[in-house]
């Protein structure tokens, strides 16, 4: 039997005042706005440099935009939307492991402009036992 063991793990390095001022958060997002957000997020990488942040915002500026399905919410490339705790958060989906790292960034519309608040992770672990 395969049990699935997920630890939330929420890191938060720049909290900010624009979380508050933010409208509550939809994936009611339009092509337009998918576009707003690829390029917010590239604005991230280039100016905070994560961890292996190149590789990661290269596959940024080559995803596609895939609108919201049932059960999914939209994508650019490798990258979903998704909310998260009650936060905009735009999610990169690691290929299938024993333990997979998500990680992201909640984002906001602040003044009609796409803004990074934080970054966002997510470890979730397979964990096999025998019966």
């Amino acid at each position: 039997m395969t049990r699935r063991l997920t630890c939330v793990l929420l890191v938060l390095w720049s909290v900010s005042a624009l979380a508050q001022e933010a409208p509550r958060p939809t994936l009611d997002l339009t092509e337009a706005d998918l576009g707003e957000i690829k390029a917010a997020v590239l604005r991230h990488y280039e100016t905070k440099k994560p961890h292996n942040w190149e590789g990661f915002a290269q596959e940024l500026r080559r995803g596609a935009f895939f609108p919201a399905e049932e059960g999914r919410g939209p994508r650019i490339g490798m990258f979903e939307l998704a909310l998260k705790n009650d936060r905009l958060a735009l999610i990169r989906q690691p290929p299938p492991a024993s333990v997979m790292a998500y990680f992201g960034f909640f984002l906001a519309k602040v003044d009609g402009q796409w803004v990074v608040l934080d970054e966002y992770f997510e470890e979730e672990r397979i964990i096999e036992e025998e019966e």
